[in-house]
């Protein structure tokens, strides 16, 4: 049992493919919830959210540069959410590993350009392994983009590595 696993559930053994899917809020305090099956943004088994009939409703943060950071009020796991064009039309989120600071200031230092990219790069990762439902989603605006964005190809690793110091 890792370290991480320890702190979380000491009398018990936990799965986790990553720490990030802790919710550790910037006041240090845990947040148990989150090992339960959230039932609004499934955030146990979903890491990204594509163009889809019935995205989650989630509470916004803060609205940025054509971006925004929202979180679920039930396990409170944090989503970077942004539209895509053709027409904003096709809304992409994706799970936030880092704490709300982290995000505010990667927005404001480069006016979003960072999160974008990582968004995107988010959605070439996790494409392969997302539901029917969502990768049908992606397929559909890349068609309907003419592969603008090309959100389709494998990535093992996102390039755009988020770092807090």
């Amino acid at each position: 049992m890792t370290a991480v696993q320890q702190a979380v559930a000491p009398d018990f053994a936990v799965s986790l493919k990553c720490p990030s899917q802790l919710h550790l809020r910037e006041t240090g305090e845990l947040n148990r919830s989150v090992l339960m099956m959230c039932t609004t943004c499934n955030s146990n088994t979903q890491e990204i959210w594509g163009p889809v009939p019935r995205p989650p409703v989630l509470t916004q943060i803060r609205i940025g540069n054509w971006i925004a950071l929202e979180e679920c009020p039930q396990c409170k796991q944090l989503w970077t959410k942004a539209p895509f064009e053709p027409y904003a039309a096709f809304e992409y989120m994706a799970k936030w590993p880092l704490g709300i600071t982290d995000w505010n200031r990667i927005h404001d230092g480069d006016d979003a350009r960072t999160l974008h990219e990582w968004l995107i790069n988010e959605i070439r990762r996790l494409y392969r392994n997302a539901s029917k439902e969502i990768r049908d989603g992606i397929e559909s605006h890349e068609q309907r983009s003419y592969g603008h964005y090309n959100l389709t190809i494998s990535l093992d690793v996102n390039p755009i590595l988020m770092k807090t110091e």
